[in-house]
């Protein structure tokens, strides 16, 4: 994500990191604005463009909007 779960630097990043938080899960975040080369290999990875990028358990899960829309229909 853009920053971190104590400070989102991005819409986006914060958004999710309340969706988060109002699941009472744990979650890490990592700070792909600290590095660039992380942050290109996660778009690869993923083949997924945009931050932040949220996975479970390891597997690739969506981003921002697909959260949102999963919250939404129950599914988390």
């Amino acid at each position: 994500m853009k920053g971190t779960k104590d400070f989102p630097q991005c819409g986006f990043s914060n958004t999710v990191v309340q969706i988060l938080n109002s699941l009472s899960v744990p979650y890490e975040t990592i700070n792909i604005l600290e590095n660039e080369v992380l942050r290109q290999g996660l778009k690869e990875y993923s083949n997924w463009p945009t931050f932040p990028q949220l996975y479970i358990d390891g597997e690739f899960f969506g981003g921002c909007d697909i959260t949102v829309v999963k919250i939404l229909e129950g599914f988390i």
